[in-house]
């Protein structure tokens, strides 16, 4: 067997397949189905089905985002995982993020998985590269100023420009992720010292978390203004333009430990706040815990 061995195989290739494989492999299956089955013990029972399968699924087939995944899916894919028939989008995505609250257990089957196979040869997870990418979050960010309290608007105030539809400029331009990774990458190649005093000049002064409406938000002071969030893990980057103008990038690191002779790929997520040579140690760390002998 050469480097990436393990990627040539048919029976690993195919969000079906893998499915067809994880259910074959009861040992490593039975703790994830048992951790994942978030049903109440109350009210309508949920239908059949295995949504730890579906979650794989998903994540193999390499697409980012739930719906268009959904769309192309197909029933064989959802019989293989325990249903009748394809379930709703909506009924989908809600399934997908509870699943969220159990990440960990996903991490914990991959951990067996990377044993198992040390088991029997050593040079899996020998030797692994380390790899970072930019994903942008959807959730926006809006002015979240307390109304009469906004030092920008009381200086604009009189003036016509800004003036247009309700709500105009409540949401603030975002930076271009093409721009975002260059400034990223710019910044890899200062010393630690240099690229921290560049990076903090980006990050918002002050960070604060509330609830309004019984949902969690995150609330970031950038200059003189406020700005709230849904998405309270991603990273914010604030970037000043010539005439004072600020725009945003806000998003993660999407990052990969690839095993060189296996071809296997372990997946982190990182709030893109932080640079990457902090990342790395974090992801070391957990990339150790695989071995059998840790």
């Amino acid at each position: 067997m050469g480097a990436t061995a393990f990627g040539r195989s048919d029976a690993v290739h195919g969000s079906l397949n893998v499915v067809r494989l994880l259910k074959a492999n009861r040992w490593l299956w039975r703790d994830l189905r048992r951790a994942c089955d978030l049903d109440a013990n109350y009210g309508r029972r949920r239908g059949r089905g295995n949504w730890e399968l579906v979650a794989v699924a998903f994540v193999v087939s390499g697409q980012v985002d739930i719906q268009p995944w959904h769309r192309e899916s197909s029933d064989e894919l959802w019989r293989a995982c325990g249903f009748a028939d394809k379930p709703s989008y909506r009924t989908t995505w809600r399934r997908l993020r509870e699943l969220a609250d159990v990440a960990d257990e996903f991490l914990a089957a991959t951990g067996k998985l990377v044993r198992r196979a040390r088991s029997r040869d050593e040079r899996v997870m020998a030797h692994v590269h380390f790899d970072n990418t930019e994903d942008e979050t959807h959730a926006a960010l809006v002015h979240d100023c307390e109304p009469g309290r906004c030092p920008r608007r009381q200086r604009n105030a009189g003036h016509a420009a800004g003036r247009g539809r309700s709500g105009a400029g409540e949401r603030p331009a975002r930076l271009d992720t093409r721009a975002f990774r260059e400034e990223r990458q710019r910044l890899n190649k200062l010393d630690p010292q240099t690229a921290e005093r560049e990076q903090a000049e980006h990050e918002p002064e002050r960070v604060e978390f509330v609830r309004r409406g019984g949902r969690l938000i995150k609330r970031l002071m950038v200059g003189e203004c406020w700005y709230r969030t849904l998405d309270t893990e991603a990273g914010i980057r604030a970037y000043t333009g010539p005439r004072g103008a600020k725009r945003f990038w806000h998003g993660y690191y999407s990052g990969k430990a690839v095993d060189h002779f296996t071809g296997g790929v372990i997946p982190f997520v990182d709030s893109a706040s932080r640079q990457e040579y902090v990342l790395f140690d974090d992801h070391y760390w957990a990339r150790s815990r695989f071995p059998p002998h840790i």
